[in-house]
């Protein structure tokens, strides 16, 4: 039967005691064990029992296999269990009578050393207002103690009540029932009062557009401001640690209220009210003419309104007569600085200031290259000589944007009409042109879509752009009849080859090729990440190496991109050809290819554009393609790699350089 004993220091215990008789006249075997009512924490215990002096009694650990030392003390026994595993442990008990009866009694020990545990999901580590945050926790344990800013806590619900302003420090203790601890702390601040605001006196009655309030305030407090739609407020500044100011911008003649707030960091508020009024009235001045801008006339016309007798008017520092309508001038070619000023009554003042220049000669403009009359190939150099202003060329009719010493971009055979136009800033222009013939070379080609890199498109649109010649597609190494804007048939997922063809009259070939990778969208879905942001000081920053090298197809141009404000984010590539060789894309450049990477979406064929490493990290790192392959894109020249993420962009240089002899 089972039988219920107390022993230890606050630990309950249950004895089972088995008797029985072989006959009637026999005396009952005695069996009794003395085992703990709840888990305990250590990884050996000594098992105590009774049963008859000259009784054998054996204990044995079935799950090892293993017999268990035992000393014997009269009646009572000991078993020495020793490295006892985590969780229930079965005992196998046998005892032997002197008379060669014997019983078995199977007991179990529960080991628990895990401590529980204890999450604190309220308050959160943060600044609490208007009000004390709940008090929520969740434990299994069947204990629980408080310590609230270093203080045992019995009644928690009262003292969590009254819970006064600062900084305070929780921390929750779990107790199970094998005595096993856990604690969670959480450390927050409570701020209900409303931070001190104060803001200067300013004065009833102002005569100016602009107005500077300043004030001070409880540090760390910020300041929002209140006024009307009209006026501009601008942001507010903290020149101190205690002190705010803004500026009023816009004002005009009539009554203001302004509100000014000021915010603490846990959101308590404090308001200051400031009324004024605004008289300015100054006298009414305009200045037609002259304009800020360049003149080609040696006389300048001058034109104002509300000039009068009270008006000073100034050119180049000194003063002149002058009436409205009139003449500056006669004038000689450079910079003036014309001052009108006119004051009213009350000290109300306007003033009008114009920087304008005389200019009445036109701009050098001559043409060196080509020469008129001249036979070239199909990218002649352009040579040229210019003086300051804006340059302009056209080739038949069509801005080009090309510096001197630089080719054109390549030509149509045939007949071509060069212009120069020099204009300065008066408005003077300067010219020349040249009439040349254009021969040889093969047609360009260039691959815009698909781009280089990986795409989720088994459709992808193909467009393509050449000079001239017939046109032919090769997909795969198979001809493919189609046209620039038309879409791909369906591709299997793996690496693609698209190469297309031009061949001219002469039989002159030019060709470019797009190397592209087809992914199942499922394995990989652009930005199903984006709710994931990475911290925004991380600074985006790409780098390119190298930046100049031959055209070898063993060149290893590799292109890193950090900093990221988004895991998976798509990041686009257009390379561009520099013709101005100043290191940016600009109008009238031509776009030369197209290519797209996103962060963890790696290359399953290494033969395009990919992150290598495969990682949603904020990072790409992927090795750039040039081959002869490329077309166009391999010839040795200026160019522009132009990298746009989703929220930043970069402009790269580099330069495929002649090969040496």
């Amino acid at each position: 039967m089972l039988l219920a004993a107390s022993w230890g220091e606050g630990i309950g215990w249950s004895a089972s005691e088995i008797s029985s008789a072989v006959n009637s006249d026999a005396a009952p075997l005695l069996l009794r064990v003395e085992l703990p009512d709840k888990p305990i924490r250590s990884t050996s215990w000594t098992l105590v029992g009774v049963c008859a002096v000259d009784a054998d009694i054996s204990v044995r650990l079935p799950a090892r296999n293993q017999e268990v030392p035992i000393e014997r003390r009269g009646e009572k026994w000991l078993a020495y269990l020793e490295d006892l595993p985590e969780g229930e442990t079965k005992i196998e008990i046998t005892l032997v009578s002197a008379g060669g009866r014997s019983k078995e009694l199977q007991v179990s020990l529960e080991v628990d050393r895990d401590p529980p545990t204890i999450t604190i999901t309220s308050p959160e580590s943060q600044i609490h207002y208007p009000d004390i945050p709940p008090l929520e926790f969740s434990t299994e344990a069947e204990t629980v103690h408080f310590i609230l800013d270093d203080r045992p806590v019995s009644d928690m619900e009262t003292t969590w009540a009254s819970l006064p302003d600062g900084e305070h420090r929780l921390v929750v203790a779990a107790l199970d029932a094998a005595g096993n601890l856990a604690r969670e702390e959480v450390s927050f601040t409570l701020d209900r009062t409303p931070p001190a605001l104060f803001a200067a006196v300013v004065p009833p009655v102002v005569n100016r557009s602009i107005l500077v309030i300043s004030g001070l305030r409880e540090p760390e407090t910020m300041i929002t401001v209140q006024a009307p739609s009209a006026v501009t407020v601008s942001e507010p500044t903290y020149p101190g640690n205690d002190d705010w100011q803004f500026a009023l911008s816009g004002l005009t003649e009539r009554d203001y209220r302004v509100t000014v707030t000021g915010t603490d960091p846990a959101g308590n508020t404090s308001h200051e009210t400031i009324a004024f009024s605004v008289d300015m009235t100054p006298p009414p001045l305009l200045v037609v003419s002259p304009e800020d801008t360049a003149y080609n006339d040696q006389f300048v016309p001058f034109a104002a309104t509300g000039f009068g007798a009270r008006s000073l008017v100034l050119l180049n520092g000194k003063k002149i007569d002058i009436q409205s309508p009139g003449r500056l001038g006669p004038l000689v070619d450079g910079e003036h600085v014309l001052l009108v000023r006119s004051r009213d009554q009350v000290g109300n003042v306007a003033t009008v200031r114009r920087v304008f220049v005389v200019d009445t000669s036109p701009p050098l403009a001559r043409l060196l290259e080509p020469r008129d009359g001249d036979t070239t190939d199909l990218t002649p150099t352009v040579r040229f000589q210019a003086g300051e202003g804006s340059v302009m060329l056209y080739l038949d009719g069509r801005p080009v944007y090309v510096p001197s010493g630089d080719p054109l971009p390549a030509l149509e055979e045939g007949d071509h009409l060069l212009r120069l136009h020099v204009t300065d800033s008066a408005g003077n222009l300067g010219s020349d042109w040249v009439s040349f013939y254009a021969s040889g070379g093969a047609p360009r080609v260039s691959i815009l879509s698909p781009p280089d890199g990986v795409v989720f498109d088994q459709t992808p649109e193909v467009r393509f752009d050449v000079a001239r010649g017939e046109v032919s597609v090769l997909l795969d190494e198979k001809p493919l009849d189609l046209e620039s804007g038309d879409f791909l048939p369906p591709q299997s997922i793996g690496v693609h080859r698209l190469r297309v063809f031009a061949v001219d009259s002469e039989g002159r070939v030019g060709s470019a090729e797009s190397r592209f990778e087809v992914q199942d969208r499922r394995l990989k879905a652009p930005g199903h990440l984006l709710s994931r942001p990475l911290a925004r000081y991380r600074e985006f920053s790409v780098n390119m190496t190298p930046t100049r090298f031959e055209p070898a197809g063993a060149v290893d141009v590799r292109l890193f991109v950090r900093g990221l404000q988004q895991f998976g984010e798509m990041v686009y590539l257009e390379q561009w050809s520099d013709l101005n060789h100043n290191g940016q894309v600009d109008m009238g450049e031509p776009l030369l290819r197209q290519m797209r990477l996103q962060d963890g979406v790696s290359s399953k064929g290494g033969r395009v554009p990919a992150d290598e490493d495969g990682e949603e990290d904020g990072t790409i790192s992927s090795r750039l393609f040039f081959s002869d392959d490329h077309g166009s894109l391999w010839q040795p020249g200026h160019y522009v790699l132009l990298v746009m993420s989703e929220f930043d962009i970069e402009e790269i240089p580099f330069q495929i350089m002649n090969p040496g002899p």
